[in-house]
């Protein structure tokens, strides 16, 4: 039995074939391995991956694409959040200079 919609199977895979900048990963994929070779991990608010790239001691931002939510979450050195596109945008040309 699958476990996600296949109709959200479909756009996303619809999304990466119309995004070049998008790619889609295999899910047997090494999450730690991925995050480790990343310069930055971004994920949506709250959700593991931000927390594995600060265990590896590299960047993570939570991304608030709605700029709504309160910045609540466990802090650590290299987490944080992000709200709106600009900020994000400021964000990631800091990093990656």
């Amino acid at each position: 039995m699958p476990i996600h919609d296949p109709s959200y199977v479909r756009f996303v895979a619809e999304l990466a074939d119309q995004l070049p900048q998008l790619s889609l990963t295999d899910p047997k994929v090494n999450i730690f391995e991925m995050i480790r070779r990343a310069e930055v991990s971004i994920s949506i608010p709250y959700s593991s991956p931000v927390y594995i790239a600060s265990a590896l001691n590299r960047p993570g931002i939570f991304y608030d694409s709605t700029s709504d939510l309160v910045p609540f979450f466990d802090r650590a050195p290299t987490v944080e959040l992000c709200s709106g596109r600009q900020e994000l945008q400021e964000r990631l040309s800091t990093l990656m200079s």
